[in-house]
């Protein structure tokens, strides 16, 4: 008697079936390949090596710093200084009244030998706002550096336009003489913020010589120490002119003053000269913050020490300037003392970005938050509900535990020290104060590579992240392995039959082929740069889906009339 089993052609057909769906997938990849590549564009394959190394792709020529960077250079910096200097052109002056500013007492008695409790391997950089009023009183100098005062802004003219922010530079001598006692140096920073400003005063000789002669006089007046560059949004083009320039200050600075650059979190290698530049700045301080803010499309860590996406973080950021000629003994790597707020109205898809927040605000208005932990971009971050309106309140930024291991990474890449954006923002809260004390007040700097929340030690997320390489290489082999040898297998009559014995086992079998399909084409499109959902996409990914649809139905008609005609 003829054994009741499914002929040879339909057990081929069927494992032709099943990946049918995924034959139709790879339609999309054939269109995006059949693309001519310019000769800045890299191939699949180099992408999927920048995926893998943690590197982004290199921007195209064509595109200039502002156009490809514009969310990251819309920096804080820039937004806290427009706010506040309206403020001041309406009269508000009682900066401690407007911020609440809580006095912390502390001995200010002046140390003669100019004791200092940092280690002398470390640079703790901090920026104090002139809106801080006073909060510098609580300050602990003997853990810092250097503090600058911010700012002296340049306007849109190329020329100074807040008096009243030099008036209070001049009348600092309590906050210099203090951090004078601790040996902490104080410098002055100097803002140009406008694509406008950077153009006036790079492309005119006469106002860089005012600019630095009347920088000069402050330094002397204010018993000041150096001046430390803030400038954002510099337009394209103007990369020799803003060489020459800080080579120029600097020859008028050195030796007597210090000179500290401030870089963007990406993009500084297309302003800046920055192996040129070595000889003139004593300090690169990459400002490592605004990874998420207004300007992303879905809320995140303001400061990310790794990326979930593999392209910015501040590890990323770091390595990019190393390659670019940063010395590791003069950089220094800023972290916010802020949290990125965003809200989403019932029934709503998306978070709208809603603001930010500094530590101490954050930690009066939402006293009863319970923080998660992102372990991989090493963040905080909380929810709310508003129980009037149900709408949720979403928070990201960095406490004590989160900043510790960004201390330690700072300490394990043998990096010159770290900065604070900014000072003042953690008044009243002097949790940060003891973790500076602890991590760099010692006399041998220790790095904790053990990672851990609440007693739970994550030694696991760490090694995935320190071997994602490694990991990565190793799976793909795995796949490809595994699929062969399901391919060799269903060669076997005896496994087709127990495989495909009925209609579920290959619906699953089809459902999983197409998932397959549709995780391989996500990244695809993921590494090469192209979105998921973009209209050409979405076209050859629907033409895939119904040719592999119907062919799965012909040939499933097919078996089952053959199986009919079985004895």
């Amino acid at each position: 008697m003829q054994r009741n089993t499914i002929p040879n052609w339909a057990q081929y057909a069927l494992i032709v079936l099943c990946w049918s769906g995924i034959g139709g997938l790879y339609i999309p990849v054939g269109v995006a390949q059949s693309v001519p590549k310019t000769e800045d564009s890299p191939d699949f394959w180099s992408k999927l090596r920048l995926v893998l190394n943690r590197k982004a792709a290199p921007p195209t020529a064509q595109e200039s710093v502002t156009e490809r960077f514009e969310g990251i250079y819309d920096l804080i910096h820039r937004e806290e200084i427009q706010l506040y200097d309206s403020l001041s052109k309406v009269g508000v002056t009682n900066w401690d009244r407007y911020q609440n500013i809580v006095r912390v007492t502390y001995d200010r008695a002046k140390d003669t030998s100019l004791n200092n409790n940092l280690n002398p391997g470390i640079k703790v950089f901090g920026w104090h706002p002139y809106w801080m009023g006073s909060a510098w009183e609580s300050y602990q100098f003997n853990l810092m550096s250097y503090v600058a005062w911010f700012s002296y802004n340049i306007d849109s003219n190329g020329q100074h336009d807040n008096p009243d922010v030099i008036t209070g530079w001049k009348n600092a001598g309590a906050l210099v003489e203090a951090a004078h006692a601790k040996n902490c140096k104080v410098l002055l920073t100097v803002s140009n913020h406008t694509p406008e400003g950077n153009s006036a005063l790079l492309k005119s000789v006469v106002l860089q010589d005012q600019l630095i002669a009347h920088l000069l006089q402050l330094l002397e007046a204010g018993n000041g120490d150096g001046i430390d560059l803030n400038f954002e949004l510099v337009p394209p083009g103007l990369k020799r002119e803003m060489t020459l320039f800080i080579e120029k200050l600097s020859a008028k600075l050195k030796p007597k003053y210090t000179l500290s650059l401030d870089l963007p979190a990406v993009g500084a290698e297309r302003i800046y000269e920055l192996k040129r530049l070595k000889p003139s700045v004593d300090w690169f301080v990459m400002m490592g913050y605004d990874y998420y803010g207004p300007h992303s499309s879905s809320p995140g860590p303001v400061a990310p020490l790794d990326s979930t996406m593999g392209t910015r973080s501040i590890r990323a950021s770091v390595g990019r300037y190393l390659e670019n000629g940063v010395p590791r003994a003069q950089f220094i790597v800023a972290l916010p003392y802020y949290g990125a707020m965003w809200n989403t109205q019932p029934g709503a898809e998306k978070a709208i970005f809603s603001g930010h927040l500094t530590y101490r605000q954050v930690k009066a208005q939402f006293p009863t938050a319970v923080f998660q932990y992102d372990v991989k971009r090493w963040s905080a971050h909380f929810k709310t509900t508003n129980p009037t309106d149900q709408s949720v309140t979403e928070c990201w930024l960095d406490d004590t535990l989160t900043l510790r291991r960004k201390f330690d990474w700072i300490i394990e890449e043998k990096l010159a020290g770290t900065g604070i954006w900014a000072l003042g923002y953690d008044n009243g809260y002097p949790e940060f104060w003891n973790l500076i004390g602890e991590k760099f007040g010692a006399d041998t700097l220790v790095a904790h590579h053990d990672a851990y929340i609440e007693n739970k030690y994550f030694n696991l997320s760490r090694s995935i992240v320190e071997y994602r390489s490694l990991l990565a290489v190793a799976g793909i082999f795995i796949v490809v392995f595994l699929m062969a040898g399901m391919v060799v297998a269903l060669f076997d009559w005896r496994v087709r039959d127990v495989f495909f014995q009925n209609k579920t086992l290959r619906l699953l079998y089809l459902l999983a082929s197409i998932a397959i399909g549709l995780f391989v084409h996500a990244f695809y499109l993921y590494v090469s740069g192209k979105k998921l959902l973009e209209e050409g996409s979405l076209l050859t990914l629907g033409i895939g889906l119904i040719c592999g649809i119907c062919l799965t139905l012909y040939i499933n008609y097919i078996f089952e009339k053959s199986r009919k005609n079985m004895p």
